[in-house]
């Protein structure tokens, strides 16, 4: 599929390049033939010689389109190579723009919301002060804070009476149309 829209691409260039090498091939013969005719004793043998075209001539032709099909080859493989390098960057970039969606649950996302909303308003709470705040086990919020600090969206230190804080991922995972409306009605619960 790819070498058919190389080709549909390059078919032009390819032709002139054909052409161009048959040109010059056969005006070397003729420019050859020219002159052997004006240089021999026998000028009128060469004109019944029954090969008109050298040999060496043939095989100008023939590299000539051997070089050109080793070119076109090369081209190819190239294109093909580059074509893939930028499809790759095209989904790289249509994650960087549309981050896809985490699978988390209602726990998860809760302690995002929490831990954000406390940031808003200038505060910060470790795990154990959000549990007690919110009537959860302690030991919840800690396994949910190991879940989030391992997809990369929570910054939490070693000891559990450091606070917890969201990553820029966990920030940018915010800013996803679909989380942020319900950050917004969890916040506006908050501020009551």
């Amino acid at each position: 599929m790819a070498i058919k829209a190389w080709l549909g691409k390059q078919k032009d260039q390819i032709l002139v390049g054909l052409i161009v090498a048959l040109v010059a091939a056969l005006i070397l013969s003729v420019l050859t033939f020219i002159y052997s005719w004006a240089t021999s004793a026998d000028t009128w043998s060469l004109l019944k010689s029954d090969i008109l075209l050298p040999t060496w001539c043939l095989v100008l032709i023939l590299s000539a389109l051997f070089s050109t099909a080793f070119l076109l080859r090369r081209s190819i493989r190239l294109q093909s190579a580059a074509d893939a390098r930028v499809a790759t960057l095209q989904v790289e970039i249509g994650e960087l723009r549309n981050p896809t969606l985490l699978s988390l649950d209602e726990n998860d996302v809760g302690l995002i919301y929490a831990v954000a909303a406390l940031y808003d308003i200038g505060r910060e709470m470790t795990a154990t002060q959000i549990a007690a705040a919110h009537d959860v086990p302690s030991v919840k919020i800690q396994a949910i804070a190991d879940k989030l600090k391992r997809a990369g969206l929570l910054l939490r230190r070693r000891t559990l009476e450091s606070p917890l804080k969201l990553t820029e991922k966990g920030r940018s995972y915010l800013d996803q149309p679909d989380v942020f409306d319900g950050y917004r009605a969890y916040r506006e619960d908050f501020m009551k």
